[in-house]
């Protein structure tokens, strides 16, 4: 069992005065937990850094307007090693968890995808990061670099968001677009924050660095940075990822080991883990996709004899599209009813025209 690899934090929480209506009384924990319903939860993990004894005293104090027992709280994982994650990965196949861990560097991610890996799973990643990864680092590390099993795993999908142009060099910059499926900047989603729904609507793997935070909000950052996201876009995006039905892996990293009890930082990631639990409660279960659940528009292509299916759940209201001789096992593409629109006054949104 995976406490045998976590210290408990229930005693220490036990001793504070929490309202009636908190989200602290809609959790269990993980020592006490028998249940073997096979519906999907949320393991809250920290690590031994104690990152998440700061947040979890402000995250439990939210309101709790999720079903009780939803949020299982694992305590903090005592070592960050294969086999640790390998208890947390049988754990949350037997279980349905989906673990979400917080802490200060990407050793999770890189443990996690080991585990897909020896199962030769197929996995989708989203990456948000005020960089562009490499490759190779000139950091030590006992464990191959998550993007070298990315690279080295062509089954596997990438994607990157939030980065900020004038951070990247050119050499960074090629190397993530033969890695990656899509690349996003922060620009690009000041200027449309829903871009990244379609993506995240199928991601598997959600991994996010603090570093894509603004500064005001996010101080214990290693290196803090007056530009990026401010903390409701954030919230956004993890919503999207927790109203995602094929979630498995949520991971928030990135403030600096020496992390000091500062409440803007702690307030930011309990805000962010409650916002994906508020999505996870509000998933409309489009998925599997079924035809007669979705409305069909057909959108002939302004000089050419081809024409685009366009979907649109009646569950959601989300959409999706299909190309003509799409054979793949993905016949039906999420995409924005900004793609439909554009397509039907006679343009090929950007979105669409990387997907040709």
């Amino acid at each position: 069992m995976l406490h045998h690899w976590t210290r408990s934090t229930k005693k220490q929480l036990l001793k504070k005065d929490f309202n009636k209506d908190a989200l602290f009384n809609q959790i269990s924990f993980l020592e006490d937990f028998s249940e073997t319903s096979t519906k999907r939860k949320i393991l809250l993990l920290g690590a031994a850094d104690g990152i998440m004894d700061t947040v979890r005293p402000i995250l439990y104090q939210y309101a709790g307007h999720i079903p009780q027992d939803l949020l299982v709280d694992g305590g903090n994982i005592k070592e960050l090693n294969e086999s640790s994650f390998q208890a947390l990965y049988s754990l949350a196949l037997e279980h349905q968890f989906i673990p979400l861990i917080i802490n200060s560097d990407v050793k999770p991610l890189e443990c996690w995808l080991n585990q897909f890996n020896s199962t030769k799973s197929a996995v989708q990643i989203t990456y948000f990061d005020e960089q562009l990864p490499r490759v190779t680092s000139e950091e030590a590390s006992t464990s191959i670099p998550w993007t070298k099993q990315v690279q080295n795993n062509p089954i596997h999908t990438l994607d990157l968001m939030a980065y900020q142009r004038h951070l990247v060099y050119n050499d960074a910059l090629a190397q993530s677009k033969q890695l990656s499926r899509k690349l996003i900047s922060l620009g690009e989603l000041n200027s449309n924050i829903q871009l990244s729904e379609p993506i995240l609507r199928e991601t598997n793997v959600f991994s996010f660095n603090t570093s894509a935070l603004k500064q005001s909000i996010c101080l214990d950052h290693a290196n803090p940075n007056p530009s990026g996201l401010d903390l409701s876009q954030a919230c956004q995006q993890i919503r999207y990822v927790g109203m995602n039905e094929h979630s498995q892996f949520i991971h928030i990293f990135g403030l600096s080991d020496d992390f000091a009890p500062n409440q803007t930082a702690a307030h930011s990631l309990a805000q962010m883990i409650w916002y994906f639990l508020e999505g996870f409660v509000n998933s409309k279960s489009d998925y599997p996709l079924k035809k007669s659940d979705l409305i069909s528009y057909v959108v002939d292509i302004k000089h050419t004899k081809d024409h685009l299916t366009f979907w649109k759940s009646k569950k959601s209201g989300r959409w999706w599209v299909e190309f003509p001789g799409n054979t793949s096992n993905q016949p039906l593409i999420p995409c924005t009813k900004d793609d439909f629109d554009a397509c039907a006054s006679g343009e090929i949104s950007d979105s669409l025209l990387d997907l040709f």
